[in-house]
């Protein structure tokens, strides 16, 4: 273009300062080499230091004698900034302007990212809880079920609190994903009124939501209710008269996660009697996998009808939320908090577990060998009963999801650690391979080299000509933002490459800068390429379908722990701790691990039970056992964070 202007956003390390020409260059994760423009006038061009949804100034940044303008007081060399200013491009020339430019360390100790810090993510989860319950409940610090009944809503508006119009939805999903929300903050905090809030959440959802029928067999979850009444099926346009299996998984999410924390035998049996409809229902026992839907009449997954109800065709389908999502929505957790099995452990226990693994062990298997197995960037995505891929269904046709192959790449590391604390080190090594391989197909295809962050849905393969086909728009979805940056510091703990820890770092920094609404102490689902909130329509809703209580605090619980591991891998000298917290129900012992981790990686460094130190145990036994008098307590544990021995 002989002449174009554009409004436009840089992430990059910083590689030079110039006081004269009153200018900085950028290096990119594409390697580019981009020199930005300052103004001297503090009203044009701006800095800052990135801020949590705390709203407190992080700005530490201290004047020395020889600096000769905010140039040189706020940049330095290697630094990571974020750049948001104006392109412009005049025959042979280009030129940027920048108008804000934004620190991301924590300046008082320079090469420590604020993100890193150990109360960062501690906060975001704090301020989002926080706000979850004041826009739902006001100022109430105690919950009770009719609180749930009453007040619950699905449709929140952009400001967090219940939409003034239209019908009053509690859509089932949503909800557990709250209340995963809820006790991640717990698991985190300890603070008593999310853990009365996700309680009278699980209560609520158990009393609900369940779908009528099943004879003490197997449990399926209605869709949710609207104006009181109980809705059986999925109002989503993909899945409209269905039972998709994905509303049904993510069913578990808080009650997995809830299950964590007290071990409640009650809650457990929800959720085994909910697996047991997943193998009744959805399971081929033939060609393996999963099913996707189910028709509500038939109880069928090839019923003719799942050809013509809502806007695609589900019959006799697989996808990647019918196979993979099992993984992280409720099989992760179920596993930490079973294995091994309590001293009190009784056959059902036994059974759940077994049954969690091996449906853990098929779906890795499933995504290995069917998703994985294309010479194309992207993984496929869909398919028939026979495992053909399907290149006709819906809106996905022939089209890649970045975030899902982030999703991969994150969960099969998790599932490397898994397998190597089982001593199969090497089944572990081979998914550590598969998710390497996602990641760099993602590093070339998917992600954003001059900004970071991921982009959304791309072509297969392409037929403009150009690298990327973006099938809808340049967009970038929080949720997958989410899988970015766990994926890349789950995988640099267990690499130690470099490479992969500058992209934890400018994922986590996009995130941090452009993904938290301060306005309202919350999440924007949807952002420009840039970073710009979209909140037309549906996107600005708080508490939809997809957006919910569950990524955003999935990403605070989980990055939590993951910078943790990832700065003992860089070899910080400082001790390296956090603490999670539990609430056991009438049990004699409860397994803490925080998530799926190699052997050596955690130890125990404190034990608190209703405030008390317990002054002997075990560092390297991760189930606690308890005494009688112990069994419904408060319990701290706090771990400290080692290089993994390889």
């Amino acid at each position: 273009m002989k002449s174009a202007v554009h409004t436009t956003t840089l992430l990059g390390l910083v590689t030079e300062v110039d006081c004269v020409r009153k200018s900085f260059k950028i290096r990119s994760h594409s390697g580019d080499i981009i020199e930005c423009f300052v103004s001297e006038n503090k009203w044009t061009t701006n800095f800052h230091v990135l801020q949590n949804l705390d709203h407190l100034s992080n700005d530490r940044v201290l004047k020395t004698p020889d600096v000769c303008s905010d140039l040189t007081k706020y940049l330095r060399f290697d630094l990571m900034v974020a750049v948001e200013g104006i392109l412009q491009t005049s025959d042979d020339l280009m030129r940027l302007d920048a108008r804000k430019i934004t620190l991301l360390d924590q300046t008082a100790k320079p090469g420590r990212y604020l993100f890193e810090s150990s109360h960062w993510w501690l906060t975001q989860i704090t301020q989002l809880g926080d706000k979850w319950l004041y826009g739902l409940f006001g100022d109430k610090r105690e919950f009770t079920i009719d609180d749930f009944t009453k007040l619950y809503r699905t449709n929140l508006g952009i400001n967090g609190f219940p939409a003034p119009h239209g019908p009053v939805i509690q859509e089932m999903a949503a909800l557990s994903r709250l209340i995963y929300g809820l006790s991640s903050a717990y698991l985190l905090t300890g603070s008593d009124h999310y853990f009365e809030a996700a309680q009278k959440g699980v209560a609520f959802l158990r009393g609900a939501f369940r779908s009528p029928g099943g004879g003490g067999t197997h449990i399926l979850w209605a869709y949710g209710k609207e104006n009181g009444r109980l809705v059986l099926c999925s109002q989503n346009p993909d899945d409209q008269g269905t039972i998709p299996l994905y509303e049904q998984i993510y069913a578990l999410a808080g009650l997995a996660q809830y299950y964590r924390i007290t071990r409640d035998w009650e809650v457990l049996e929800v959720i085994r009697l909910t697996i047991e409809a997943f193998n009744k229902f959805y399971l081929d026992e033939i060609q393996g996998g999963f099913f996707s839907h189910l028709d509500a009449i038939s109880m069928r997954t090839d019923d003719p009808s799942l050809d013509t109800l809502g806007e695609s065709q589900n019959r006799s389908r697989k996808n990647w939320n019918s196979i993979g999502d099992h993984i992280p929505a409720y099989l992760v957790n179920l596993i930490l908090a079973l294995e091994p099995l309590p001293a009190d452990r009784t056959p059902d226990l036994e059974r759940v577990l077994e049954t969690c693994k091996k449906i853990l062990d098929d779906c890795t298997e499933n995504i290995v060998t069917h998703l994985c197995v294309s010479d194309n960037p992207f993984v496929q995505e869909r398919f028939y009963d026979d495992w053909k891929p399907d290149y006709d269904w819906g809106w996905q046709q022939d089209r890649g999801i970045v975030g899902h192959n982030l999703k991969i790449a994150w969960n099969l590391t998790r599932i490397a650690h898994y397998y190597a604390s089982q001593g199969k080190q090497q089944k572990a090594d081979e998914l550590i391979e598969v998710a390497r391989k996602r990641l760099e197909n993602m590093e070339e295809h998917g992600i954003d080299l001059l900004r970071s962050g991921c982009f959304d849905c791309l072509e297969r393969n392409p037929g403009n000509e150009m690298p990327l086909d973006f099938s809808f728009g340049s967009t970038k979805d929080f949720w997958q933002q989410e899988q970015m940056v766990l994926a890349y510091y789950i995988f640099y703990a267990w690499t130690k490459e470099d490479h992969y820890l500058e992209f934890a770092r400018s994922s986590a920094a996009f995130w941090n800068l452009y993904f938290l609404d301060r306005d309202h102490n919350g999440i924007f689902f949807r952002t420009t390429e840039s970073g710009i909130p979209i909140i037309e329509g549906g996107y600005g809703n708080k508490g939809g379908h997809a957006i919910s209580g569950y990524h955003a605090f999935e990403l605070n619980f989980l990055a939590h722990i993951y910078v943790r591991c990832a700065l003992a891998a860089l070899g910080t000298k400082e001790e390296i701790t956090f603490c999670l917290y539990f609430r056991p129900n009438n049990i004699r012992s409860i397994n803490v691990l925080p998530d799926f981790m190699s052997p050596g990686m955690l130890q125990i460094e404190e034990i608190r039970i209703n405030g008390v130190p317990r002054l002997s145990f075990d560092r390297e036994n991760f189930q606690i056992p308890l005494s009688e008098k112990e069994s419904n307590s408060s319990i701290m544990v706090k771990f400290s964070v080692h290089d993994r021995k390889r």
